[in-house]
Parts: structure tokens; sequence; C-alpha cells
């Protein structure tokens, strides 16, 4: 999904959220400390850099998005969520921790 998309589709889970309720979700998130390696990674990288996110294609805008977590965490807010967790995947590790079970990073985030 393209950032308008995502931030849509945060607006449509706070509104059938109930109070309290909480959601889970997946991304491919960056933040300073990874954005080189994530912008150069050979096999799997989002070298098109934007406001707050990473393309993997310029041309394919709907396509695999990484989204840096200040970005992330601004558009939770701008919908009136509480961020609970972020468990982050393996995919932005230069060495892989196995003690990390999932590729992608999970968020979950609460109707306040």
């Amino acid at each position: 999904m393209q950032i308008e998309e995502i931030q849509h589709y945060f607006n449509q889970v706070y509104r059938v959220l109930k109070p309290g309720g909480v959601c889970f979700s997946t991304f491919f998130l960056y933040d300073d400390a990874s954005e080189e390696f994530i912008s150069t990674k050979k096999d799997f990288s989002f070298p098109v850099e934007k406001n707050g996110y990473r393309l993997m294609n310029d041309s394919v805008k709907s396509g695999n998005i990484a989204i840096h977590k200040n970005k992330l965490f601004h558009m939770l807010s701008q919908e009136h969520f509480e961020q609970v967790k972020i468990i982050d995947g393996f995919w932005k590790d230069e060495v892989r921790d196995t003690a990390k079970k999932e590729y992608q990073d999970i968020v979950v985030f609460k109707k306040s």
C-alpha cells in the first residue's frame, strides 16, 4: 500500500475498533541506524528515498514499502492510536539474529 492508503487503513481500523481494542500489523520498518543498510542491501533493498519511507522501485508505488519508525508513529498518532509494542523482524539484520522468529516487523497498537 502507498502511504496515503496506509493512513486510510489506520483510519478505518480506528473506526471499527472498540475503545481499548488492539490491532496487530506487519510492516517493513527502519530507523536511522538501519537506513543505509536497507537502502543498499543485496537482493532485498529499498533504494528509493521518499519523505519518511523508502520504496524498492520508484515506478511501483504500491509494491514493497519500508517506513521509518518515526513516520509510522506519526501516522498512528494522527488516528489517536497508542503504540503498544514493536517486535523487530530479521529482514533488516546485517547478521541474522536467530532470536528473532519473524521476518517482517510486527506492530501492535490500540485505540485509546
